[in-house]
């Protein structure tokens, strides 16, 4: 897990559910899912997902990590498990 600098010890952060539900709608649009999601590094992705998966929404978590994978195609990348099924929900980076 990467630390902060300025912040080298683990912190546990409040978040207000009304920013938390904002966050969550932003990054739930299956159009930005969609066309972002191949671009990302594996660990974008991630990180993405879990703080998705914080908020409240694993659902759509898994569907960053869905379209991510599209662009997965070693078989060593981290997603390409996921790859399949997000062809099958995304099509193909072509395609979006």
């Amino acid at each position: 897990m990467a630390v902060h600098i300025a912040y080298p010890e683990r912190r546990v952060l409040l978040l207000d559910a009304e920013l938390a539900d904002r966050f969550v709608d932003t990054w739930s649009d299956s159009d930005l899912v969609g066309e972002i999601g191949p671009q990302l590094s594996c660990s974008e992705a991630e990180d993405l997902a879990s703080l998705l998966t914080v908020c409240g929404a694993p659902e759509t978590a898994g569907g960053w990590l869905r379209s991510h994978a599209r662009s997965d195609t070693d078989p060593d990348d981290l997603h390409v498990h996921l790859r399949q099924a997000g062809l099958d929900e995304f099509g193909s980076r072509e395609e979006s």
